[in-house]
């Protein structure tokens, strides 16, 4: 159809865009190292490793002997990893 963008363009835009998006997600993060965020845990991605988001809706993934799925927990925000208060 005349004046259709091609699927490569499409793709390359795509893939431009997605990377932008985790650019800006890692900048907005970065405000909050040494911070420590309530974190309400939502799944298990590993033997001892949970993902939840913080209240401002950040990813975190933290180590836990424990199964914190379902709870609100203070973790403490560095850029070496997240870890449990």
């Amino acid at each position: 159809m005349a004046g259709q963008v091609s699927s490569s363009v499409k793709k390359e835009r795509v893939k431009s865009l997605i990377a932008m998006g985790e650019r800006l997600a890692a900048e907005y993060a970065e405000q909050f190292d040494g911070v420590v965020l309530e974190v309400l845990f939502e799944e298990q991605t590993g033997s001892n490793t949970y993902r939840g988001y913080s209240e401002n809706y950040i990813d975190i993934e933290v180590v836990s002997n424990i199964d914190v799925i379902g709870q609100i927990l203070q973790v403490k925000v560095d850029k070496t990893g997240c870890n449990l208060v």
